[in-house]
């Protein structure tokens, strides 16, 4: 008589659904997003707090806490979305079918962005005429194409239009990569050598506009630092990393340096913080924010894309090329708590804000968030943010990644 199979805890059923990615050598990216993400949480709250102003580290360090956020979950999407690409373009299988790709980024971005959207009306309102092209262009994430509407209703928003923009752009690149700059390429190397190619001409566009146009903004109305050219240097970051963990994952490996480097884990926070830091020296004197108007010469632009570009790359490098077992720096990240919150991540940066808009009040005179204080603002907006992340990844995010291929699922 054969044993009877042990049945699962109640603990490990908890896991199983708080960590989707336990055992996967990327596990430890859902505790980069959640860093990320409780990094743009804390930006805002110390910015309501008026933390972010001033010439002391601290001032200086939380300034910059929502630029490198943003800067990690570019890069983060870039690594993530391109790894299929570049398997393609390297090996001449089948890439990712164009309709399939887009479909599970709208229903990965879309639904649950809609409903923190109603949340934001329904609790703060609307700054602005309600007419038929206005709902369209926050509903349909592209009011960051629009002269005054950068950061119109959901503000943090302004990234996601960023994000759908490089969804749509992502197929295209790839294709210019793979056909036109590796159209002659007929070996591995001569294919990996036309991808960094098209990684550098990604970041060259990327400065060459942000010197050219980002920069040169002639009115508080203009959008065009919000716009996808000038954070095509952050996501080609990231699809680097695609193209060193696909080409080792061909059976090549990566230069010795680079793999000792990356196994050292410690040595990569630090060229992290180092580069951090030299971004908290360049910009104590005012806030690290999108830019924008009046913010920033060509130069500073320049210069803080460049330092949380190279922070956040170093940040998540150990975590995606380290091939160290066991790695304790990826045991922390991917540890239970972390993991959930990772998970999470897109809930949180979607509620965060409008808990702090709402706890600031809609009346004239102050609301809670005004008198509290930094530390009792930070906890309420946490707690109200990760109960209402929880419930849009339960009744939202989650249910909806079924329909991510219909066919798998008949």
């Amino acid at each position: 008589m054969e044993p009877a199979a042990p049945t699962s805890t109640t603990w490990q059923r908890i896991v199983r659904v708080v960590e989707p990615h336990q055992g996967g050598r990327f596990a430890a990216l859902d505790g980069y997003r959640a860093v990320a993400a409780i990094g743009v949480l804390v930006y805002h709250v110390a910015g309501n707090a008026k933390l972010t102003q001033g010439t002391a580290p601290l001032n200086a360090f939380l300034a910059n806490l929502g630029n490198f956020g943003v800067a990690v979950f570019f890069l983060l999407s870039g690594f993530l979305l391109y790894r299929g690409f570049v398997f393609s373009a390297l090996t001449d299988e089948p890439g990712p079918r164009w309709f399939r790709f887009w479909r599970h980024r709208f229903l990965r971005i879309y639904p649950a962005y809609w409903v923190a959207l109603l949340a934001f009306i329904a609790l703060i309102g609307l700054k602005m005429n309600p007419t038929l092209g206005n709902l369209a262009s926050i509903f349909g994430l592209v009011q960051i194409y629009r002269p005054l509407f950068g950061f119109a209703a959901l503000s943090v928003a302004w990234t996601l239009c960023i994000e759908v923009s490089f969804y749509v752009a992502l197929p295209f690149i790839a294709l210019g990569i793979q056909r036109g700059l590796g159209a002659a390429a007929r070996t591995p190397k001569a294919r990996m050598q036309a991808q960094l190619l098209g990684l550098g001409i990604m970041v060259a566009v990327a400065y060459i506009y942000r010197i050219t146009i980002a920069a040169q903004a002639t009115g508080p109305g203009d959008n065009q630092h919000l716009w996808l050219p000038n954070y095509l240097d952050w996501f080609a970051l990231g699809m680097a990393l695609a193209l060193a963990v696909v080409w080792r994952d061909m059976g090549r490996p990566l230069p010795r340096a680079v793999q000792v480097f990356a196994d050292s884990g410690w040595a990569c926070w630090v060229v992290a913080a180092m580069a951090y830091g030299i971004l908290m020296m360049l910009r104590s004197g005012g806030e690290a924010t999108a830019g924008g108007f009046g913010k920033e010469t060509a130069t500073e632009m320049c210069l803080r894309f460049f330092f949380n570009g190279t922070a956040a790359f170093f940040f998540l490098l150990p975590g995606i090329l380290s091939l160290r077992e066991p790695d304790r720096m990826k045991g922390w990240l991917s540890a239970l708590v972390p993991a959930y919150l990772g998970t999470i991540s897109y809930g949180i940066y979607l509620w965060h804000k409008i808990w702090l808009d709402w706890m600031k009040g809609t009346q004239p005179e102050p609301g809670f968030a005004a008198s509290w204080g930094f530390w009792p603002t930070l906890a309420a907006v946490f707690a109200l943010t990760v109960l209402s992340a929880s419930a849009s990844w339960f009744l939202i995010e989650r249910p909806l990644l079924r329909f991510k291929d219909p066919r798998r699922r008949r």
